[in-house]
C-alpha cells in the first residue's frame, strides 16, 4: 500500500474516532430517562434495587434516608443554566396517604377451612392499614391493633432541625393480624424529599421451652397478604418568567400514572411578556383501590413538565416528579424487633417497603423564539 493511501486509510480512522468521542459526549450529556410518557399518562420503572439498599442501609445503621434520585439532569455549561436565574416554579404535590388492604391468602384460607379442630381464630375478610405523612409527622393506623390507642393511630413527630431516631415497633393483632413497622432517622426536610416504613405483617408465636432453653418469640408468616391499595394526592403548580420587555413563553403539563383518576385540565401554556402559567390537578372520580400486581412492585404518582422559553429562542424543560411505591421484598428483614426486652428470635414471611419519593431533572434545548 502506497503512503498515500496509508494516510488516507488513517485519516478516516482519526476521523471515526473523533465523531465516536462527539456521539459519546452527546450521549453523556442528555441522559436517557427511564420515565416515559405516553399523552397523558406516565409510566415510572419500579422500586429500583439501589433504593431498597439505601432504604434497609439506613435502616440497619438507624441513620438518615436518602435514595438517589429517579433521574439526572442534563450537563450544560454555567452560562446555559445561569441564563434562567430569576425564573420562579412552584410544585406542591402531595401523597396525602397510603391504605394498604389486607386479606387472607389463599394458603392460609385453605388451612383454616379444612383444620376445624384448631384453635386459631377466625380470619378477618381484609383489613385496612392506613398510613398518614406529612413533613412534621407519620401515624399508622392499625383497625385490629391489640390496644385503643393503636387502633387510633400511632404518630411519630418529625423536627425540622435534626432527624427524629430511626424506631421499630410490633402491633399486635386481633385475628392473627401483628404486624411491625420499621422507619429510618428522618426530619422534616427529609421527608419532603423521600420517605419510607417497613411494613411487615407477622403471626406472633411463642415457642415452649426445650431442655435448657427457655420460651422465646418466633414471628411465622402471617394469613394476610396486601391484595389492594388506595394513594391519595394533591397537586397545585405555578410558573413565571422575570419581567422582560419581550414576549417569553411557559407551559406546563400534568401526566398522571394510569391507576389515578383522570384530571380536569392537563395543559395550560402562555406567550407573553413576564408570563405566569397556574395549574391544579382536579381529579374526574374519587380515589379508589386497585389491585396489587402479581409480581408485588407498585408505583403510581404524578409528573409536572415546565416548560420555559426566553425571547432569544432557549429552552429549559424542568421535570418533577412525586411517585408512591409499594414493593413486596421476599428476602430476610433488615432489622431485628424486641417485644417487652425479649428479641424475636425467628423472623419470617414477605416485608413490604411503603415509599414516596420526589425528583427534579431539567433538559436543555433551543428553538425559535416565541411568536
Amino acid at each position: 500500500m502506497s503512503r498515500y493511501k496509508k494516510f488516507v486509510a488513517l485519516l478516516f480512522v482519526i476521523v471515526a474516532l473523533l465523531l465516536s468521542t462527539e456521539r459519546v459526549a452527546v450521549a453523556q450529556s442528555e441522559p436517557k430517562s427511564s420515565v416515559s410518557v405516553s399523552g397523558t399518562t406516565v409510566t415510572f420503572p419500579p422500586m429500583s434495587r439501589e433504593f431498597v439498599d439505601h432504604f434497609f442501609d439506613s435502616l440497619r445503621a438507624k441513620s438518615g434516608f436518602s435514595p438517589p434520585p429517579l433521574e439526572v439532569s442534563q450537563a450544560v455549561d454555567a452560562n446555559t443554566s445561569g441564563m434562567w436565574a430569576g425564573t420562579e416554579t412552584s410544585i406542591e404535590t402531595d401523597l396525602q396517604e397510603v391504605v394498604l388492604r389486607f386479606k387472607p391468602t389463599d394458603k392460609a384460607r385453605l388451612e383454616r377451612a379444612t383444620d376445624s379442630k384448631s384453635a386459631r381464630p377466625l380470619l378477618a375478610e381484609y383489613f385496612d392499614l392506613t398510613l398518614r405523612v406529612t413533613p412534621r409527622s407519620l401515624t399508622i393506623i392499625h383497625p385490629f391493633a391489640e390496644g385503643k390507642a393503636m387502633r387510633l393511630g400511632v404518630t411519630a413527630e418529625y423536627n425540622p432541625q435534626k432527624p427524629s431516631p430511626a424506631r421499630t415497633e410490633f402491633f399486635a393483632g386481633f385475628r392473627d393480624a401483628g404486624m411491625y413497622f420499621s422507619v429510618p432517622a428522618m426530619s422534616s426536610s427529609d421527608v419532603q424529599r423521600a420517605w419510607g416504613v417497613l411494613v411487615c405483617p407477622r403471626e406472633m408465636v411463642i415457642a415452649p421451652p426445650k431442655r435448657d432453653t427457655p420460651s422465646r418469640i418466633e414471628f411465622h408468616p402471617s394469613p394476610y397478604e396486601v391484595a389492594e391499595v388506595k394513594m391519595t394526592w394533591t397537586g397545585r403548580m405555578q410558573a413565571s418568567l422575570s419581567a422582560g420587555s419581550k414576549k417569553e413563553r411557559i407551559a406546563l403539563d400534568l401526566a398522571l400514572s394510569s391507576q389515578m383518576p383522570k384530571s380536569r385540565e392537563y395543559r395550560d401554556e402562555v406567550s407573553t411578556i413576564s408570563p405566569l402559567v397556574p395549574l391544579a390537578y382536579q381529579p374526574l372520580a374519587p380515589f379508589d383501590f386497585f389491585h396489587m400486581p402479581r409480581d408485588g412492585a407498585l408505583r403510581e404518582g404524578i409528573l409536572t413538565t415546565v416548560e420555559m422559553q426566553n425571547a432569544a429562542g432557549y429552552l429549559r424543560r424542568q421535570f418533577f416528579s412525586h411517585v408512591g411505591y409499594v414493593q413486596r421484598i421476599d428476602e430476610p428483614s433488615p432489622v431485628s424487633v424486641i417485644i417487652r426486652a425479649n428479641r424475636v428470635v425467628r423472623d419470617e414471611g414477605v416485608c413490604y417497603v411503603v415509599a414516596s419519593q420526589r425528583s427534579v431533572w431539567s433538559t436543555y434545548d433551543r428553538k425559535d423564539p416565541p411568536s
